[in-house]
């Protein structure tokens, strides 16, 4: 039969073994009755004879505990759960377990679909006690704006602290702060990583290939706003294609919170996708591509798909990454962009249709 279907097996570990001195003495062993084993796990018992078994045990050693708590939701977007994802992707080797909120059911049916631990929290204030049961050395929050106690209470555990785009006052205890949206200025630049260089994305972007230089024709349009699309600027987005006159195709790719949208109510090659498992590849079919101010900005500029972009709110206007630098032409605020100006915009990036 298979090994797995065999009964367990034990070996001595060399590691400690425990006797009376009287009785080594009188027997002269070591072994001597009556005699009980401890059982250890795999990783706990390594006797290091060879190098092979010197990598194993460096894995071990170096093997951290790491919290990752991250929301998603209708206003929130699913963007925090996206590069929390990533993260996970990327620490795999260590013990990731990661946490969402109960009020925010979207974060537990994004993270039902992954093979990470999960479990919800029924509040922000469970962080430190979850710190405390999974001995984390590290605790990621991507929750935005966090507060001081809060982080003070995670540290008290003896875990790190690393927090991401964060305003609130947990920025500036924590022990580092990511912001490759949008600085902090009461955060010292020696505790924070700024700038669309130290934006985080999924593994799968970083295999595929930059599309070489624009061609003078768009045949393709990618109409994305996120995982939630709060503004309905998709919609905007639709109609402003088919004032423009655009005959190419479209794809509008709707995320797990966003609204429904019916192909038929458009006059546009038009298909709708969910649920799309290798963003990176649809991405990278687009001649332009219209999308909020948010990480899929920073996607599109990794694959180099030029891009029209419409902020969702007036957080997402303070982000430094939706620039002419990057390939974006930024309208500002979506909500006050009027079809006929965005469908201005979209011609003047297609001259030779």
């Amino acid at each position: 039969v298979n090994r797995q279907q065999l009964p367990p097996q034990f070996r001595e570990s060399g590691a400690i073994i425990g006797a009376r001195i009287e009785d080594v003495l009188k027997h002269q062993t070591r072994i001597v009755e009556p005699i009980a084993l401890i059982e250890l796990p795999e990783n706990e018992s390594l006797d290091i004879d060879t190098f092979n078994d010197l990598v194993v045990a460096e894995h071990w050693l170096t093997r951290r505990n790491i919290l990752i708590h991250a929301d998603a939701g209708k206003e929130l977007g699913m963007g925090h759960v996206y590069r929390a994802l990533a993260l996970a992707q990327e620490l795999a080797r260590h013990n990731v377990l990661i946490a969402t909120t109960k009020t925010m059911p979207l974060g537990k049916e994004f993270f039902s679909a992954q093979v990470f631990e999960h479990v919800e929290i029924d509040s922000r204030a469970d962080l430190a006690k979850l710190a405390t049961t999974h001995l984390a050395h590290l605790t990621v929050l991507d929750i935005l704006d966090s507060d001081a106690e809060l982080v003070r209470g995670i540290q008290a555990t003896g875990s790190k602290v690393v927090t991401f785009e964060d305003l609130g006052t947990g920025a500036e205890v924590a022990d580092l702060l990511v912001s490759d949206l949008y600085p902090n200025p009461r955060v010292p630049k020696e505790k924070q990583l700024t700038g669309i260089e130290n934006a985080i994305l999924a593994p799968s972007f970083e295999t595929l290939a930059r599309k070489h230089e624009t061609g003078d024709k768009v045949n393709r349009v990618l109409v994305l706003f996120g995982g939630t699309d709060p503004s309905e600027l998709a919609t905007k987005s639709l109609r402003a294609l088919e004032e423009s006159g655009f005959e190419g195709e479209v794809v509008c790719i709707r995320g797990l919170g966003a609204s429904d949208i019916n192909a038929q109510d458009f006059k546009l090659n038009l298909e709708i996708l969910r649920n799309v498992k290798n963003m990176p590849a649809e991405m990278a079919k687009a001649d332009l591509a219209l999308s909020s101010a948010g990480r899929t900005i920073t996607e599109l500029a990794q694959i180099g798909v030029p891009t029209i972009c419409l902020a969702q709110n007036h957080k997402e206007l303070s982000h430094t990454h939706a620039t002419e630098a990057n390939g974006v032409v930024n309208l500002g605020l979506g909500m006050e962009v009027t079809s006929e100006n965005l469908a201005n915009a979209i011609l003047e990036l297609m001259p030779h249709q």
